[in-house]
């Protein structure tokens, strides 16, 4: 637990507050790794899907090409 610093009167009840401070920053920071994770997945899929939706579609490609 977090005990409020104005109400901590001993050592014990600081380190403990710290400790805990400490713990949740870890957490914190993992789960900030995960949305990151989850961020970079997610635009690598809108990336592959504009790149996709970009391209003519195979019948306006061959409107397109050139015969020899």
């Amino acid at each position: 637990m977090i005990r409020p610093l104005i109400y901590c009167e001993t050592i014990t009840q600081l380190e403990s507050s710290i400790l805990t401070i400490d713990s949740r920053i870890e957490e914190l920071l993992t789960l900030r790794q995960q949305y990151l994770a989850a961020h970079e997945a997610l635009r690598s899929a809108e990336d592959l899907t504009s790149t996709v939706e970009d391209r003519p579609a195979p019948s306006e490609r061959a409107k397109t090409s050139v015969s020899i």
